[in-house]
């Protein structure tokens, strides 16, 4: 863990301890109405991550509410059964195929859905070395390989798992063009449909900080067809969010339960929004 992230981790558990998250949950249902739950989010869990990512999971099976992305989104648009501030649904982003060892049997054997995010170009990189170099070069990750879309196909064929969209390439969409933020969004929905037979209702923007998601994003995303979008902004899916903007807290397997349970409290909330409004007008 880096110095930088053990003092956030310090600031959230202190914030947790001294309530914050009470007043802060009041506030906002106050201001933003109805507080509908929030989303978590995964990258890869390597297999020495499994047992810490299996105590996550029985946090929240004990705590909160797993619910599958779908049914969250549905109650924050009216349309369906109401899910509440304990309400969680989980994602994973990019790709990996060690998800098939890893997470798949974890959530299958805790009962937790999941809503698996792709980036179609890296399923769709065929040698080890492609894989690697569409890791290091697009994900800015250390060197790891890809679903194919066999198993792609698998998991939407799975009723507790299903399928969104997570751009063709992997950019920062904040610095393309509004020309090829469309291609990107686009070509990502196309492929995963003609390649499973799904069409996805939900998008995730990568990296997903404000900077990373200018209007012309947002904008793509709506007039492509999709139901409802997510950042990397923690927060609660309230009943003014915009569904096309709508947070998630990204969540790493080796964060304790503690802080875990501190971060879908909300007490990380009013450090980490107004951190990146203020990074977001510097930058």
């Amino acid at each position: 863990m880096t110095p930088k992230a053990a003092v956030r981790d310090r600031l959230i558990r202190l914030a947790d301890r001294l309530g914050v998250d009470s007043l802060y949950r009041a506030v906002l249902g106050r201001h933003s109405g109805a507080l509908n739950g929030r989303v978590l989010t995964f990258h890869e869990i390597a297999p020495e991550e499994v047992d810490a990512f299996d105590r996550l999971l029985d946090l929240l099976v004990s705590e909160f509410d797993p619910v599958p992305l779908g049914t969250l989104v549905d109650s924050f648009r009216g349309d369906g059964p109401t899910t509440g501030p304990r309400s969680v649904a989980v994602t994973f982003d990019d790709g990996f195929d060690s998800w098939l060892d890893t997470v798949v049997p974890s959530l299958r054997a805790h009962g937790v859905p999941a809503t698996f995010f792709l980036t179609s170009g890296f399923v769709d990189a065929e040698t080890t070395a492609e894989m690697h170099a569409f890791a290091r070069e697009n994900l800015r990750l250390s060197p790891t390989t890809s679903l194919d879309w066999d198993d792609v196909a698998a998991l939407a064929a799975d009723p507790l798992f299903d399928i969104g969209g997570h751009t063709r390439t992997h950019p920062d969409l904040g610095a393309v063009s509004p020309d090829a933020i469309e291609a990107e969004v686009r070509e990502d929905r196309d492929r995963i449909e003609a390649a499973t037979g799904v069409v996805p209702r939900f998008f995730a923007y990568p990296f997903g900080a404000p900077w990373n998601v200018p209007a012309a994003a947002r904008a793509a995303v709506a007039a492509s067809g999709y139901d409802a979008a997510f950042t990397l902004e923690p927060g609660y899916v309230t009943a003014r969010s915009d569904p096309y903007l709508l947070p998630r807290d990204g969540s790493e397997p080796t964060f304790s339960p503690a802080l875990l349970r501190a971060r879908l409290r909300g007490s990380y909330d009013p450090i980490k929004r107004p951190l990146d409004r203020i990074r977001s007008y510097v930058r």
